[in-house]
Order: structure tokens, then C-alpha cells, then sequence
């Protein structure tokens, strides 16, 4: 019976155990947006937002004053298979409604070091297929949750450049489970810690123009527990990372009521090429064939009058897989578009920010031909899409 449960599990973990838990769909930078509106642009040289220091902690060292800065976020997911043979194949919507909650801080400690720190997550998502689709086999329902403690000093060379270095601490939590001839098979939940750092700089050009460079280092996370499936167990190990990426930021101030803001990021997701799995001491890692990925974002602010700014973005984002054939349900990956807009007012003197964003994650396709059971592939595509609401305070 051990052998039959390598076996079933091997099958399982082939088809998308951990294929996207860090991918570009659980991936949420607007959890720590600074600029809210502006789709990310500019977040990293934004001097309003103590959120800011996530994206690049060298802005520290050119912020006026310090500040403390709640961010709250909730986002829709929707997620839905269409089988291109038979539409009674297809998936319920799989998605749902999420929350999640950030805390950034930042202090001048004099007039060369600043120091902050950054609480949020990286990323998160829960799926709920159910049990009466074609890909029931391969997963029923999957939920991941991270947060991330990031402190972090930036040090002011001269009046136009600071240098900034933190460290992440970063959890995961996964729980995921499927089913094989009606059966219920299930992971344990698990969790782990990973370590990692983060870079930035800051060059100010003069008072309206502003640019930044920062990094985010790897995180590699082990996950090591037991599967169980009729009430057989089986041991695996499972190391998922969230890639590194680094991004390039931009500001300018055309004038009192106008401002632009621009980013271009990159996404390391070719060090996803593989998944590394041990299940009962045998080596089953699983190729994968992603690729690295490259986002621009372009926002701006208009300033309406004395309580109220204007805030409009759009960010593009390509896809880090474009071979249907290593899709995985557990969330497919395709290119992504996002469009922001977002208000900024005073409120008894406390800054608030409210934005709302839609994410068009595209249609990606799946075509398998890897399942132990043949009658078990998927073909046909997703049809994704999410919805952003959230808003900031600042102290």
C-alpha cells in the first residue's frame, strides 16, 4: 500500500502540488502600495506613504517627516475553467473574497541614518474548485498565507543619494487538497520561516524629479510534513521560493497640480524552472519551464483642489509561462493588466487614500498530457480577473 501511495502522490505532485504558490497570481504588490491609484507606479520614491520603504527603503532618508502608515486591502478573485471538449467539465468559480492588512513605519534617527520597518505580505490566495469538476484529481481547494516582517536602515551620502539595506522575514502557510476515486487526499497543513535581504537607492535629481533602484533577494521556503490518503500516510519535502525581482522607480512634479510616476520591474521566475519534491525519500522534482517576467507601470496624480487628489494608473505585466502544457490549476499564470484609480483627502488633519483596481489576468490555456490517468488532462483555458479595494492612513 506505501508503494501504491508514492505512486498516487508522485501523480498528484506532477500535476501542480506547488507549481504557482508563489506565482504571478498570488503575487500582491498591492498590499504594500504606497501611491495608491497609480497601479504601483512610482511606489518606490513616493514621500507621502511610509509603505514606500517596502518597494525601496532608501526613500526614508528624502521623507519630511516620519510617519506611520496603515494599509488595509480586500480583492475578489475570480477563477474559471472551461473545458474545450465537454462544458460539463468545466469549474464553479473557484474564487473568492480576501483581506489582508500592512503596517509601515519610518524615523529620522539623525541627519544621515533613518531607520522603518515594514509588516505585510508578499503574496496569498485561496481556490475552491470543489469536487465535481474534471481536475478534481489534481486539486479541490488550496490556500496560501504569508506575512513579512521587514526592517530596514537607509543611510543620506549627500543631499541628492541614500543607500538602504533591510532584512525580510518571511512565513508561508499552505493547505491543499484533492481528491482519487472519490476520496478525500489531503497535505497536512504546513508552514515555514525563510530569510532573505533587500536593497535600495535613491538619487534625488532636485526638488520635482526623483528615481530609485531596489532589489528583493530570494526567499526559499522548505516545506517537509505527511499526505494522507485512506488513512495511509506518506512523508514529502517541498521547497517553493519567491523569486527575487528588482525594480527601477521614477517621479517627476510637472508642475503644483500634476505629477508622473513610472516603474519597471523584473521577476527572477526562471529559478521556477524546476520544483524540487522528495516524497518518501524519492526524487521526484518536477520541470517547469517558467521564464523571467517584466512589468512597466505608468501613473499620475492631479490635484483638484484644497482636500482632494486625483489618481489614475495602469500597469502591464508579461506572462512567465507560455506553454499550455505546464499549466496547473492550482492558478494558472498568464500576462497581466491592471488599471487603478484612486482618491487622496484629509480627514482632521490624517492623510487617507482610497483606490480601486481591476486586474485582467488574461485567458491562459492548459492542454496536459501528463496525468496517470488520461481521461484525468485538462484542455481548455482560465478566464481570470480580480478586484482591488483599499485604502491608506498615515500618521
Amino acid at each position: 500500500m506505501k508503494q501504491t501511495i508514492q505512486i498516487v502522490l508522485f501523480g498528484l505532485m506532477l500535476n501542480g502540488f506547488s507549481a504557482n504558490l508563489f506565482a504571478g497570481g498570488f503575487h500582491l504588490p498591492q498590499a504594500a502600495y504606497a501611491n495608491l491609484g497609480t497601479a504601483g507606479a512610482g511606489d518606490g520614491v513616493y514621500r507621502d506613504s511610509a509603505a514606500a520603504i517596502w518597494s525601496n527603503p532608501a526613500i526614508m532618508s528624502f521623507m519630511e517627516q516620519d510617519l506611520f502608515t496603515v494599509n488595509g486591502l480586500a480583492l475578489n478573485l475570480s477563477n474559471t475553467y472551461y473545458d474545450s471538449q465537454n462544458a460539463s467539465d468545466n469549474s464553479r468559480d473557484s474564487g473568492g473574497w480576501l483581506g489582508a492588512v500592512g503596517l509601515f513605519y519610518n524615523k529620522t534617527l539623525n541627519e544621515q541614518w533613518a531607520a522603518g520597518i515594514a509588516i505585510t505580505t508578499i503574496g496569498g490566495a485561496a481556490l475552491d474548485y470543489g469536487s465535481g469538476w474534471k481536475g478534481s484529481t489534481q486539486v479541490v481547494d488550496t490556500s496560501l498565507i504569508t506575512f513579512q516582517i521587514n526592517p530596514s536602515v537607509s543611510y543620506k551620502i549627500n543631499n541628492q543619494l541614500s543607500l538602504a539595506a533591510g532584512m525580510q522575514v518571511n512565513y508561508a502557510s499552505v493547505d491543499m487538497s484533492t481528491q482519487l476515486i472519490g476520496q478525500p487526499l489531503a497535505m497536512t497543513p504546513t508552514s515555514d520561516w525563510a530569510l532573505g535581504y533587500n536593497l535600495g537607492a535613491v538619487y534625488q535629481f532636485n526638488q520635482d524629479t526623483i528615481a530609485g533602484l531596489s532589489y528583493r533577494s530570494k526567499l526559499e521556503h522548505q516545506f517537509n510534513d505527511s499526505v494522507s490518503y485512506l488513512n495511509q500516510v506518506a512523508d514529502y519535502s517541498m521547497r517553493i521560493d519567491a523569486v527575487a525581482f528588482a525594480r527601477a522607480d521614477l517621479s517627476h512634479q510637472l508642475n503644483s497640480q500634476w505629477g508622473v510616476f513610472s516603474t519597471l520591474s523584473w521577476y527572477q521566475w526562471s529559478d521556477f524552472y524546476t520544483t524540487e519534491i522528495i516524497i518518501a525519500s524519492s526524487d521526484q522534482s518536477i520541470a517547469r519551464n517558467w521564464q523571467d517576467t517584466w512589468a512597466l507601470a505608468l501613473g499620475t496624480d492631479y490635484q483638484i483642489n484644497d482636500n482632494w487628489r486625483l489618481k489614475l494608473g495602469v500597469s502591464y505585466e508579461t506572462s512567465p509561462l507560455d506553454e499550455a502544457q505546464f499549466q496547473s490549476p492550482d492558478l494558472p499564470v498568464d500576462r497581466q493588466i491592471r488599471y487603478s484609480v484612486g482618491l487622496r483627502t484629509t480627514i482632521n488633519q490624517v492623510p487617507v487614500d482610497l483606490f480601486y483596481e481591476y486586474s485582467d489576468a488574461g485567458t491562459p490555456g492548459i492542454n496536459q498530457d501528463n496525468q496517470l490517468l488520461p481521461g484525468n488532462n485538462l484542455h481548455g483555458h482560465f478566464d481570470m480577473y480580480l478586484h482591488f479595494l483599499g485604502f491608506a492612513v498615515s500618521f
